[in-house]
């Protein structure tokens, strides 16, 4: 936190097929320059991790940063001849970015059907019920916020129930009526 002249160390790395993220420490640094943050950044991460783990450095973009950035790259290429990635100074949005381009390039509407999820039941006491008659829970849809992670898990949780659901709709095995453009 450049406000704070702070350093926050978080490694990310996989764990049973999924990235989760850890603290490792907080430096607080003053007015420090790219070879202190180096420094810092170093001693923290080979007790950690081990240096020649390292794949990304994920910054808030201030120069020092791109010459702390310059000065790891080179000790990694030098000790152990591989690079980080470098997509950018915040690693985060360039990924989110990327993975937004390939859900509109398929074509798939991901957004519209976990809205559509989420309205579908959002409302109408009814369908609730008919919902949870025809599928056994009472687990729905969350709101899309600009934080998916949960909501895309939910979504995942739920497709089949909602499908169910539909389906006993249609065969008019339920009370309410879903209108055909609700469905997914």
């Amino acid at each position: 936190m450049q406000q704070k002249q702070q350093l926050d160390i978080i490694v990310s790395h996989w764990d049973d097929n999924i990235v989760q993220s850890s603290y490792c420490t907080s430096k607080f640094l003053g007015h420090a320059c790219a070879v202190d943050i180096v420094h810092s950044f170093e001693n923290t991460v080979e007790t950690k991790i081990g240096f020649a783990n390292l794949v990304q450095l994920v910054m808030d973009g201030p120069n020092v940063n791109w010459s702390t950035f310059d000065k790891l790259q080179r000790r990694l290429e030098k000790e152990h001849r591989h690079q980080l990635l470098n997509i950018g100074s915040c690693g985060l949005h360039q990924l989110h970015n990327a993975l937004k381009a390939g859900v509109e390039v398929t074509g798939w509407d991901i957004s519209h059907s976990m809205s559509t999820m989420q309205k579908l039941f959002g409302d109408v006491p009814a369908r609730r019920e008919d919902y949870e008659t025809a599928t056994g829970t009472d687990l729905y849809a969350l709101p899309v916020c600009s934080e998916n992670v949960k909501v895309c898990k939910r979504a995942i949780k739920l497709v089949s129930r909602v499908q169910r659901c539909i389906e006993c709709v249609e065969k008019k095995e339920c009370k309410t009526q879903v209108q055909n453009h609700l469905k997914l």
